[in-house]
């Protein structure tokens, strides 16, 4: 369902969403054009396993976004600092300069950011309120609608997101109910 306005996803929540399973099918129902910085695929993205189901031994697993940059699913986009060095030394004083970047293409092109990381919100609420936001959550509640999931098909969805990923749903998330009720 991908539109013409860009969806700047920041790398936490681009992780999260790899962590259900799903990340194609959810990037694909969101009403966006989904982009990522280069500097996501210049090291890897990591999931925890937990493999034989042994609950003391944890490792990591390796995510590709190859296929998703290669089928379109998602855009990958190169910040050009010069070119908006204004704004960018603007937020990158509050933010580190990779979110910086994120917001900073956000607003110059009027764009919509996903982000879950506290701090880059707060920075965002004082800095540019006017910029809108998607979360994890959000991402994943556009996607549950759009395919009429039922909440049990979410549940081992979302804990498994939130086992690998290590995932805790910001407080203040406008989703933060609807995970609460289906994860419990």
């Amino acid at each position: 369902m991908s539109g013409d306005r860009s969806l700047y996803i920041d790398r936490g929540v681009l992780l999260n969403l790899c962590a259900t399973g799903y990340v194609g099918d959810i990037l694909k129902a969101l009403p966006f054009r989904c982009t990522i910085l280069d500097d996501v695929c210049q090291s890897p993205l990591m999931l925890w396993t937990n493999p034989q189901e042994d609950e003391g031994l944890l490792e990591h697993e390796r995510v590709s976004i190859a296929s998703l940059v290669s089928s379109g699913v998602l855009e990958v986009e190169h910040f050009e600092q010069e070119r908006y060095r204004q704004a960018f030394v603007a937020f990158a004083s509050y933010i580190p300069d990779r979110q910086a970047a994120l917001l900073t293409l956000a607003e110059q092109l009027h764009a919509t950011l996903a982000v879950d990381d506290k701090h880059t919100r707060r920075a965002l609420d004082r800095l540019a309120p006017y910029i809108p936001i998607q979360s994890t959550l959000s991402c994943l509640y556009i996607w549950h609608v759009d395919l009429q999931l039922l909440d049990a098909q979410m549940q081992p969805i979302l804990r498994n997101m939130a086992y690998q990923a290590q995932f805790t749903p910001p407080d203040g998330d406008p989703f933060l109910d609807w995970w609460q009720r289906i994860v419990r």
